[in-house]
């Protein structure tokens, strides 16, 4: 519900740990949800590359934050990380949802390039 991102947006300030990478996550999203794409490319970007964890399920789900905001500003790549996402995914429930994602995201981007 992007009705909530403002409130979500004005307390960030107030999180001990900016550079937490489940923090820039939760400030990503927020950030999606007010149509911040620069800033919500920012936080997710800081997130993957801060993230030295060996557990790959987050990172995939970083990834397919990253793959969600660049389909939502219209910005190429977003198969590619999606895809990428899929790769590192351990939950094989997940990985079904996220590859039928992808086919709708694909087949959107499709239909819309057509009208």
């Amino acid at each position: 519900d992007s009705g909530n991102a403002p409130q979500a947006i004005s307390m960030i300030p107030s999180f001990e740990k900016q550079d937490d990478v489940f923090n820039l996550q939760i400030f990503a999203k927020a950030y999606r949800m007010a149509g911040k794409i620069d800033d919500a490319l920012n936080c997710i970007n800081q997130a993957i590359t801060l993230y030295k964890d060996d557990k790959k399920f987050y990172l995939a789900a970083f990834m397919h934050d990253k793959a969600l905001i660049l389909y939502d500003a219209h910005i190429n790549g977003y198969v590619e990380t999606l895809e990428k996402a899929i790769s590192l995914q351990t939950n094989l429930k997940t990985i079904e949802d996220w590859k039928m994602e992808l086919e709708q995201m694909i087949w959107q981007n499709n239909l819309a390039s057509r009208i």
